[in-house]
């Protein structure tokens, strides 16, 4: 039998206790958050429908890195999937909307 004691803190931790944290060590952290207010990871199973439309409108190439790893595990993301986001992203002109290219940075 092997014991196993996994301690995670920050789970308890409230959203600005995160960023105290963050801002405390120095610690780098993802840009994302600059328009989402959780994301883990990209594909966070946790994210609402409306977080991964914005990673779709600001990071398409993200999207299409889920898109392919739901893809490889058959197995769409909430039952909704990452492609069919998308796919209504891309309908709807939305998708890479809002990437900044260095052109648009500096305009």
């Amino acid at each position: 039998m092997i014991l196993r004691y996994t301690h995670r803190p920050v789970l308890e931790f409230t959203i600005e206790e995160i960023w105290e944290l963050i801002f405390w060590m120095r610690s780098p952290y993802n840009q994302v958050y600059h328009f989402v207010r959780r994301c883990a990871c990209a594909g966070c199973p946790f994210a609402s429908q409306k977080e991964i439309e914005t990673l779709g409108e600001h990071h398409p190439d993200k999207l299409d890195e889920w898109c392919e790893t739901e893809r490889y595990f058959n197995h769409p993301w909430k039952g909704i999937g990452f492609s069919t986001i998308r796919a209504r992203l891309i309908l709807s002109g939305r998708y890479g909307r809002m990437v900044v290219t260095k052109e648009r940075k500096f305009a």
